[in-house]
């Protein structure tokens, strides 16, 4: 069992079919191309950044400096800057991982890279995410290191060289079919991920056509791990208490039939709503495996659709069991898929972010793969929406918008408020001043302006003493 483990794992690595690979094409000069004599250049793509899916990219090689052949360091911040052209970095394989190699040439102005494999041969490893690939927004490969030599020798001298890079989806004429391989243990990524798709899908409607593969067979397990035998799922802790795989290929089981009743009852959004709502309890830490959770689950979405769901999943989960856990064991098998998630579009491969956080070509990578498969006309949701007229929504800014708002007129009227009371409090303290003078004027009329003199007791005295003046 090991050794087919490890043999599907060598196929899934190392082959460039199912939409595995782009195609690096010389341009010029001339002279590199006839070197090259039409050999056609294939490359690993990224599990990240945002390729230009059946478009044209195209670019001048730069090689890094020979101080940072290998990316690891930051570059100097003009490094692959140009006013004039598209400057796509080649950048050795080595050292550190491929998303440090891509963010650092990313920040030194690079709009693509190409890393040149460090081993000679045929076979390329994937160019995965480390966790961080999020921040990456330009398209990158790796190639064989006998045609990275070529190049690199050009590019020693300062030789112009022009290339195109070209990412291949099938076209999907009217309608795009997508799978997404996962499990139903999602990591935080893949939750956000399936809350940032549910919009995207219901955006593209009938215009395409979704299918869940969800996985049911490992090769390290228990006896107890197994429904009916065939399908096994190693046991895990999962939010601190331990989970039976026996329990997860009967939560994976429930998933496959919320997909299927979906279809038949023509609710392409069933499967989402659930997933988004389960996936939502699992962040929490609330219990997901125990069947409760699924039953209450149905029976909310039930209500809001005013159907017996329940019904037609447990006849589903009755009769097609073994036959849809097939299904996915065979489909996990036919693509080489040994982790997820993974999503092919017409039976392609999808390399690019996974992230979507908007209905937005501009902005989700996903979307733009789809987008780039259809025919004329394509669906509204594939229109270009400028950034400005459609800011991203990060998690938890929707919720906070509203207090935000209702802060801020509070305040607005808190200040009003308060000026008014300023002013009627200024106006009475002058009125009180204005009858406080006209009283005081009641009283010592000519006290002031008159500056008369009254008589005092001294004066009198003094006055009678003295005697009448004299005549």
């Amino acid at each position: 069992m090991t050794l087919l483990f490890l043999f599907v794992l060598f196929l899934n690595v190392f082959s460039f079919d199912n939409g595995n690979f782009a195609e690096l094409l010389i341009r010029g000069p001339q002279e590199l191309v006839a070197e090259l004599n039409g050999t056609q250049i294939l490359g690993r793509p990224a599990l990240f950044g945002f390729p230009e899916y059946n478009g044209e990219f195209v670019g001048h090689l730069r090689l890094a400096p020979a101080s940072n052949r290998l990316g690891c360091d930051h570059f100097d911040e003009q490094a692959f800057f140009s006013l004039q052209d598209e400057i796509i970095a080649v950048i050795d394989r080595g050292t550190c991982h491929f998303v440090t190699k891509v963010y650092n040439a990313q920040i030194a102005g690079a709009k693509g890279v190409v890393i040149v494999n460090n081993v000679y041969g045929d076979f390329l490893p994937f160019m995965a995410d480390d966790g961080l690939g999020s921040v990456i927004d330009i398209p990158s490969i790796l190639i064989q290191k006998e045609y990275g030599l070529i190049l690199k020798e050009w590019l020693i001298e300062d030789r112009v060289v022009e290339t195109e890079i070209k990412w291949g989806l099938t076209g999907a004429g009217e309608a795009v079919e997508w799978q997404m391989f996962t499990t139903v243990v999602p990591s935080p990524e893949e939750i956000q991920f399936m809350k940032d798709l549910r919009p995207v899908v219901r955006a593209l409607g009938d215009r395409q056509q979704f299918q869940i593969r969800l996985k049911n067979q490992e090769f390290l397990y228990d006896q107890d791990d197994c429904y009916k035998t065939f399908y096994c799922y190693e046991g895990e802790v999962i939010q601190g208490e331990y989970v039976s795989g026996y329990y997860i290929i009967k939560e994976t089981l429930r998933q496959l039939c919320v997909w299927q009743v979906g279809n038949q009852t023509n609710d392409a959004m069933l499967w989402w709503d659930y997933r988004v709502v389960m996936d939502d309890r699992f962040s929490r830490g609330l219990p997901c495996f125990d069947g409760h959770s699924s039953d209450s689950i149905v029976a909310d979405l039930s209500k809001e659709r005013n159907a017996n769901l329940m019904d037609l999943i447990d006849l589903c989960e009755s009769n097609q069991d073994t036959e849809l856990l097939a299904a996915e064991q065979e489909a996990f098998q036919d693509y080489r898929v040994s982790w997820t998630p993974r999503i092919t579009v017409n039976g392609d491969f999808y390399h690019g972010k996974f992230g979507c956080p908007d209905v937005n070509v501009e902005t989700c990578s996903m979307l733009a793969a789809m987008c780039s498969t259809y025919d004329e006309p394509i669906p509204q949701a594939c229109e270009e929406v400028p950034e400005e007229s459609n800011p991203i929504s990060y998690a938890g800014e929707a919720s906070l918008r509203p207090l935000v708002i209702f802060l801020f007129v509070g305040f607005l009227f808190i200040v009003i408020l308060g000026g008014i009371a300023l002013w009627r409090l200024k106006r009475r303290v002058n009125q009180t001043s204005s009858d406080f003078q006209a009283m005081r004027n009641i009283y010592h009329p000519l006290e002031e302006d008159n500056q008369v003199q009254y008589p005092t007791d001294a004066n009198i005295n003094s006055s009678i003493q003295s005697g009448p003046a004299d005549v």
